[in-house]
């Protein structure tokens, strides 16, 4: 029930940033509910699934009264209801930000919350100083997560959360200005608001690191590893299922085309009956792009299988991108549907 309470407040946070003025049509069995706060429904989500049910009620009227319009919303909230009712307590969660295949929302809007999970306890001042509009492009930005890994980079002792939460703005930055603005030395004054002691006495601030020593920290090239874990859908009883990963990739340049040269131009996908992988157990094998305009996110869809039963899966990394070596991420498993059975989500 931890998961679901990390994701429902991140949830609920942009259903109140990202609602469309044309909300999908309430439920028919929305009770007539008190003041909703993404407080209030992070405390009901932890609560147990007989609270639960109602999330999708509250996060409908969130819809309703928010101001700002991308497609992405309108999804969230539709996803969202679908998937409290058909989905079992966790996996409702898991389906809302797009990791259950089929149920509609957007892929990415996964890792674009867990960069925002450190913020969440402040994240009531980030409201008061940004308009709702930019928090919206912020969420919606491909480069969030490395512009993020920038900072980080650049100065590794600072407390970027601690920075972004008393200058939020910074993150509508393009990476290009941001990435001259770490070389020129222009985000010392910022981040000298930060309070420093939350790192403790060695904490190393942009005081006291050089320009050209944060500038050759954001160029370095480091390794690319299979250390984010591995995800994976329910399944349908026709033998269909997703299987997905993401790569830590620090950063090549981290502007314009040098953070894809950075990528691995592909990952490999197999699956097994085996999870030795012993010969003759793979069933299936594919291929998908891994790029920083995916947050290094790659998918595989599998098709064929056989209801009711197990299946192992890995995902493999062999190229330029790691000459000499061969990369291979931890083994998931699921388990498909029986046959006759209901699809899950």
């Amino acid at each position: 029930m931890a998961r679901s309470a990390r994701a429902a407040l991140p949830l609920a946070l942009l259903a109140l940033l990202l609602a469309a003025p044309l909300a999908p049509a309430q439920p028919a069995d929305c009770p007539p509910a008190p003041e909703v706060s993404h407080v209030t429904l992070s405390a009901a989500c932890a609560s147990g699934p007989v609270a639960r049910s109602a999330i999708g009620c509250s996060i409908y009227r969130l819809c309703a009264d928010a101001s700002v319009s991308p497609p992405l919303y309108s999804a969230l909230c539709a996803t969202w209801r679908v998937a409290s009712s058909l989905c079992s307590d966790d996996a409702a969660v898991v389906a809302a930000v797009g990791i259950c295949p089929g149920c509609g929302a957007p892929a990415l809007l996964e890792e674009r919350l867990a960069v925002f999970e450190a913020l969440l306890p402040k994240l009531a001042i980030n409201l008061e100083q940004m308009r709702p509009a930019d928090w919206a492009r912020v969420v919606a930005d491909p480069d969030l997560a490395a512009k993020v890994v920038m900072i980080k980079v650049a100065f590794p002792g600072l407390n970027v959360e601690g920075l972004l939460v008393r200058h939020p703005r910074t993150l509508l930055w393009s990476r290009q200005q941001l990435q001259t603005n770490l070389e020129q030395g222009l985000f010392g004054a910022k981040a000298s608001a930060v309070d420093r002691g939350m790192h403790g006495a060695e904490a190393v601030h942009p005081e006291a690191v050089s320009v050209q020593a944060a500038a050759q920290a954001a160029a370095a090239v480091q390794a690319i590893r299979f250390d984010r874990g591995v995800t994976a859908g329910a399944g349908t009883a026709d033998g269909t299922n997703v299987i997905g990963t993401w790569l830590s990739v620090r950063p090549h340049a981290l502007s314009g085309s040098a953070a894809d040269a950075a990528a691995p131009p592909h990952t490999g996908a197999e699956l097994a009956s085996d999870s030795t992988f012993s010969p003759g157990s793979t069933v299936a094998s594919g291929a998908a792009l891994a790029s920083a305009a995916s947050l290094y996110h790659a998918s595989v869809l599998v098709s064929g299988l056989q209801p009711g039963q197990t299946y192992f899966f890995r995902f493999q990394l062999a190229g330029p991108a790691a000459p000499g070596s061969h990369l291979e991420s931890p083994v998931g498993s699921f388990t498909l549907p029986a046959a006759g059975t209901g699809p899950g989500c």
